[in-house]
């Protein structure tokens, strides 16, 4: 349901464009106070009045995850509202985040730093927000385009995505995967519908053609894909010296020595570069980046019954 035509019953009412006329205002504060089954229509309207980036921060998880469906039908543009969604493990935890948790993230990341489309609207839990994630500096380094005519080293530019997070399997079933028979690469980048078939001649990209997953046919020609990173901790994107510095002022004398040996197995294995299945554990290590930072300076951040 699409009632993004409702706005313009909102935009004619002298309060309303009061509030919105004070936060053209740059570096300006204010508060107003609305029902909350009003929000969504309050924010859909201003997100089209003021065509900014636009962050909504609430209290609790699920708040953020309504209010991110309904603002869908209130705006009628899936594609420019985000779920920055809070991930499930604590620090020093075990435990593995669902992969679409991450792939969320990462593509609301990817909106704040795209100039292409509109404005996005990223909605997250105060949670969510004070959780880190990976640096900015480090998205938008890894970034990147491959085109038709590009020259590539194949070699390095496999172990860049692998270092991206990228798993390589036999076949690519969702977005984070890739594969590679001969000069034919498959990728699944995070925050596509599709994944793309990238066939070389010698060094050079030939051809890429997006392609159904589960008949393996080709569904359309296009002339690039974007590959941004596949996971939020990049243990392979991190100086090694500075892993090390950080390492070594670990106490982990209370730890049992199985424990200790393990723990510096760990550590080792992605220090070369290896994958380890409890990853989050030491996410603390390589995730130094906030939401906030990607966030433009010229953004409006509404927060809810803060």
């Amino acid at each position: 349901m699409n009632l993004a035509a409702l706005s313009t019953f909102l935009e004619p009412v002298p309060q309303f464009q009061q509030l919105r006329d004070d936060l053209r205002q740059l570096q300006t504060s204010t508060t107003a106070q609305v029902v909350s089954d009003g929000l969504p229509y309050l924010l859909a309207t201003l997100w089209k009045g003021l065509e900014t980036p636009m962050l909504v921060v609430v209290p609790r998880p699920e708040q953020a995850s309504r209010l991110h469906e309904r603002l869908q039908a209130w705006t009628g543009a899936e594609e420019s509202i985000h779920h920055f969604p809070e991930t499930e493990t604590l620090p020093f935890e075990r435990l593995v985040t669902d992969i679409e948790t991450v792939q969320q993230r990462i593509r609301a990341l990817h909106a704040l730093t795209s100039s292409e489309g509109r404005p996005p609207i990223v909605l997250t839990s105060a949670v969510a927000l004070a959780q880190r994630t990976l640096s900015q500096e480090t998205f938008e380094r890894t970034e990147h385009t491959i085109s038709v005519g590009d020259q590539v080293d194949l070699e390095d530019t496999l172990e860049l995505w692998r270092s991206m997070g990228y798993r390589f399997e036999t076949s690519v079933y969702q977005p984070g995967f890739a594969s590679r028979r001969g000069g034919i690469i498959d990728v699944f980048p995070v925050g596509a519908s599709l994944p793309a078939r990238v066939e070389l001649w010698g060094n050079e990209i030939d051809s890429i053609r997006l392609f159904d997953p589960n008949t393996q046919r080709s569904v359309e020609i296009v002339d690039h894909v974007d590959i941004m990173p596949a996971h939020e901790t990049l243990p392979a994107m991190t100086d090694h010296d500075q892993l090390d510095g950080q390492m070594s002022r670990i106490d982990v004398s209370n730890c049992t020595e199985t424990y200790q040996e393990r723990i510096q197995e760990e550590f080792s294995q992605l220090l070369d570069g290896h994958e380890v299945d409890d990853l989050n554990l030491y996410a603390g290590f390589f995730n130094h980046g906030t939401l906030l930072d990607y966030f433009p300076s010229d953004g409006l951040v509404v927060t809810h019954r803060p």
